[in-house]
C-alpha cells in the first residue's frame, strides 16, 4: 500500500473512532448554557441546561450554585445524553442573576463559594461557606492536611529510626548471648523504645472542603420562578431567560433498607415501606443497612441529576440520604425487644473456591492491613434463630422505636428445589412412569 493510501486509511479510521466515541465533530455547536452544581439531598453533583431547556430544578431551601457560560454542546451517542465540550471553548458570563416570584424580584451577583461535609453533622447534612468564609474554611482544611503531611514526613523518619534501633539491639543481644554475657541493660532500653504515633488524617471532614470557586448562590422557597441574566449596562443577556422549578420533598420522611443476603452481597434489595415483608429461604443471613429516603416527584428528581433526563410527572419515587446514626435493630416479639443488635464493620473478602464466590466476614481494624477499609457497616441478622415470622425495627438512644423503620421478615419454609414447585416439574416424568408401568402389566 502506498504512503498517500495508507495516511487516508489511518484518517479514516480515526474519523470513525472519534465519532464513536465522541460524536461527530460537526454536531457541536456552541450555546449559552447554565452550569449547575445542585444539591440531591444527599451531596452536590454537576449538570447543566442547554439552549433546548426550557427549566431548571433545583432542592428548595438549600444552596445551588449556577454559572452561566459559553461553550459547546453536543449529542454523546453512547449515554443518549447531551454533554459539553469545554476543550474548545468554555468562557463565563458575568453579570447579575435576576429571579423573580410571584410576589418580588431579587437580583443576585456572583460569589466565591465551598461546599463540605463534617461527619459530625451527619451522612446528609453538608455546609456551604460564600464570600470570605469559602476561603476561610478552605484555607484551615489546607492547613490541617499540611500540617498531616508534614507530620506524615517526621513519622516515617522517626519509624525508620525506631525500627533500625530496635533491630540493631535484638541483633546486639542474640549476639552476647551467643558469647554468654550479660544482656539485661540492653533489653531492658529495647523494652523502653516506644513507636512512634503515626499522624491522623483530618478526620472530621467527611468530605473535604472543594477548591473555591464563583457562582451566583440560589436558594429558593418551593415554586416556579423566572429566571435571566443582566449583564452591567442592565441589557437582558439573549438566551438567558429560564423558568426555575424549586421543588421539595413529598410527604414525611421515613427509614428504608438496603437489604443483603450473606450469600448474594452484590445483589442487594431495597425495602422501602414501612408496610413490606422481606421474604428469606433461610439459606443466608442478612445484612440490614438503615438509611433516611424522601420521597420526590419523578421527574423533577430526575431532571435535577441530570438536565436532559426523562421522568413520569405522575409518580413518586424514594431517594436514600445517608445512614440512620446511633440507633439499634431491634428483633420484637408481642411489640417489645426480645434482641437488640448493633450495626458492625464487615469486610467481604473472596472465597478460595471454583466457583470465585463471596463471603461477608468481621472486620477487625487490628488485624486488617493499614489501606484496608470496611466493606459495609451493618445489622448481622440471622432469621433461622428467630422463627419464621418476626418483626425487626430500630430503636433511638431514648430506647423509643422508630415506627417507619418496623419491618416483617418472613422465613419461607423449605427450598424451592424440594417444595410443591419441584413436585410439579417431576409429575410428568411421574405420570409416564405410571403409565409405562401399567401397559407392561396389561401385557402379561
Amino acid at each position: 500500500m502506498r504512503p498517500a493510501a495508507r495516511a487516508a486509511l489511518l484518517t479514516a479510521l480515526l474519523a470513525v473512532i472519534a465519532t464513536a466515541a465522541w460524536g461527530d465533530l460537526h454536531d457541536r455547536a456552541e450555546q449559552l448554557v447554565y452550569s449547575l452544581t445542585v444539591f440531591n439531598g444527599s451531596g452536590y453533583s454537576t449538570t447543566f441546561s442547554g439552549e433546548s431547556a426550557a427549566t431548571i430544578y433545583l432542592l428548595a431551601e438549600v444552596d445551588n450554585f449556577l454559572t452561566l457560560r459559553k461553550t459547546f454542546v453536543y449529542h454523546h451517542p453512547a449515554d443518549d445524553a447531551l454533554q459539553t465540550d469545554a476543550t474548545l471553548l468554555d468562557a463565563a458570563v458575568d453579570g447579575f442573576l435576576e429571579i423573580t416570584g410571584s410576589t418580588s424580584t431579587r437580583s443576585l451577583s456572583m460569589e466565591d463559594y465551598t461546599y463540605y461535609q463534617l461527619r459530625s453533622d451527619g451522612a446528609a447534612n453538608w455546609r456551604t461557606a460564600t464570600g470570605p468564609a469559602a476561603h476561610r474554611v478552605r484555607f484551615d482544611y489546607a492547613e490541617k492536611l499540611r500540617r498531616y503531611r508534614e507530620g506524615m514526613d517526621a513519622y516515617r523518619l522517626e519509624r525508620a529510626t525506631y525500627e533500625y534501633m530496635a533491630n540493631e539491639l535484638d541483633r546486639r543481644i542474640r549476639e552476647r548471648r551467643q558469647i554468654g554475657g550479660d544482656t539485661a541493660r540492653l533489653e531492658e532500653v529495647l523494652r523502653g523504645l516506644a513507636a512512634p504515633a503515626r499522624p491522623r488524617f483530618p478526620e472530621e471532614y467527611a468530605a473535604r472542603p472543594v477548591r473555591v470557586d464563583r457562582a451566583f448562590v440560589v436558594n429558593l422557597p418551593a415554586g416556579r420562578y423566572r429566571a435571566r441574566l443582566v449583564n452591567h449596562d442592565r441589557r437582558v443577556l439573549e438566551g438567558s431567560e429560564k423558568t426555575i422549578m424549586a421543588f421539595g420533598r413529598l410527604g414525611e420522611p421515613s427509614v428504608g433498607y438496603e437489604v443483603i443476603p450473606g450469600d448474594k452481597w452484590n445483589r442487594p434489595v431495597e425495602s422501602r415501606s414501612s408496610d413490606s415483608v422481606i421474604y428469606v429461604d433461610g439459606s443466608s443471613d442478612l445484612y440490614l443497612l438503615a438509611h433516611h429516603q424522601h420521597e420526590f416527584n419523578d421527574l423533577f428528581y430526575e431532571k435535577l441529576l441530570r438536565n436532559d433526563a426523562r421522568g413520569s410527572p405522575g409518580l413518586r419515587r424514594w431517594v436514600s440520604f445517608g445512614v440512620v446514626p446511633g440507633v439499634r435493630l431491634a428483633v420484637l416479639e408481642r411489640g417489645a425487644a426480645t434482641t437488640t443488635i448493633e450495626a458492625l464493620p464487615y469486610f467481604v473478602e473472596q472465597e478460595r473456591t471454583g466457583s470465585y464466590g463471596y463471603r461477608i466476614v468481621p472486620f477487625d481494624a487490628a488485624d486488617a492491613p493499614a489501606n484496608r477499609q470496611p466493606s459495609l457497616e451493618a445489622f448481622h441478622v440471622a432469621p433461622d434463630r428467630y422463627g419464621a415470622r418476626i418483626r425487626v425495627a430500630l430503636i433511638d438512644s431514648q430506647g423509643e422505636i422508630i415506627d417507619t423503620s418496623m419491618r416483617h421478615v418472613r422465613l419461607l419454609s423449605g427450598s424451592p428445589a424440594v417444595g410443591p414447585l419441584a413436585a410439579l416439574a417431576f409429575l410428568p416424568l411421574a405420570v409416564g412412569a405410571g403409565v409405562r408401568l401399567a401397559r407392561r402389566r396389561q401385557a402379561g
